[in-house]
């Protein structure tokens, strides 16, 4: 067996034990290998490494009699990820535990009567206080850094046709100025929200999922082919709102200008109509933003694909609402930030 594939198989068997720790306040490595299948022996080789990496932590539980104690397993409580959407107006930033749990959030406006690039540089300034005075920057497993549009890492800008001021501040770069010794990931909140609600779909890494988020002022979206976002040239991703209809009007500005959630459904049906008989995938994912509550929305959504363009029981892929409780592209962030951390522990060994 090539040691590719060993370490393929120890990824794996990591990422069950790590994510079986996560979902619990406490687990014993017994537990652990009772959930996973995997061997007490394995388990108890892997949780030693996560142990002395520091991401986890076990707390020996005293016995009335000699021999060795069992001890349970956690994560570190000391350690967290911070994410931050990067907007025209606004930086919404939030603190993760390594469970995904949020632990803080906060809203830093834009002053209106100062640039673009100096706002960042304020605000930037104000995280950073804000982590020096009460966290301790050297447990922050990663920022992760959320853009409106697609992001150009070949560049390190974003590029959104809305909020063209955005690509005006190279992203990676500059928090790598407030945030030196810390990884930075740089993504599309997207892409990145595509990826965390896929996880919804039993065997996502080996379908076509199309995911939307549509509210009444913008509409985004991304397909993920086999576990991976689906880019074009400068790696721009799927602007599915900039769709144009017959009559000159971009999806976008249909949906925009429509006055009833009824309208909206007539011109997302028809889109996704459109849209499956082109890409023709397994599921189909939209997160909808107060029109309608998610489940009547998509009730409008299949019976229009049935009743007014004939679509086949068989054709029609299985329609769902998103994963709910939270940021999507900031639990996207947060679950790529563990996944690459764990790769990094493998695979640079």
């Amino acid at each position: 067996m090539s040691e590719t594939t060993l370490k393929n198989i120890k990824y794996e068997n990591t990422k069950a034990i790590f994510s079986e720790i996560t979902l619990s306040k406490s687990i014993t490595r017994a537990e652990i290998s009772e959930k996973t299948g995997l061997s007490l022996v394995t388990v108890g080789k892997i949780a030693e490494s996560l142990i002395d990496t520091g991401i986890i932590s076990q707390v020996l539980e005293a016995k009335p009699h000699a021999g060795r104690r069992a001890g349970s397993l956690s994560v570190n409580e000391n350690m967290y990820m911070v994410m931050v959407d990067v907007c025209p107006d606004k930086f919404i930033v939030t603190l993760y535990n390594l469970r995904m749990e949020l632990i803080y959030i906060k809203r830093y406006d834009f002053q209106a009567d100062i640039p673009f690039s100096e706002n960042v540089d304020n605000i930037m300034g104000k995280i950073l206080e804000y982590l020096l005075q009460n966290y301790d920057i050297a447990n922050c497993l990663a920022i992760g850094v959320s853009v409106v549009g697609s992001y150009m890492k070949s560049k390190d800008i974003a590029v959104n046709s809305h909020f063209p001021e955005i690509s005006s501040i190279n992203l990676h770069a500059k928090f790598s100025e407030y945030f030196p010794s810390t990884d930075i990931i740089v993504s599309s909140a997207t892409n990145v929200a595509a990826l965390y609600n896929a996880t919804i779909i039993p065997g996502h890494k080996e379908k076509g999922i199309l995911y939307w988020y549509i509210s009444y002022e913008i509409m985004l979206g991304a397909f993920i082919l086999n576990g991976n976002i689906l880019a074009g040239r400068d790696e721009k991703v799927s602007d599915f709102g900039a769709t144009l209809c017959f009559d000159g009007l971009t999806l976008e500005d249909k949906i925009k200008i429509s006055k009833s959630p009824e309208a909206c459904a007539e011109e997302i049906a028809l889109a996704l109509y459109n849209t499956i008989k082109m890409m023709n995938p397994h599921a189909v994912i939209l997160e909808i933003e107060s029109i309608l509550p998610t489940e009547d929305f998509i009730a409008l959504i299949k019976n229009l694909l049935t009743n007014k363009y004939r679509l086949k029981g068989s054709e029609i892929p299985e329609i769902i609402g998103s994963l709910r409780g939270g940021n999507s592209a900031h639990l996207g962030l947060a679950m790529e930030i563990r996944h690459n951390w764990l790769e990094n522990l493998l695979y640079s060994k």
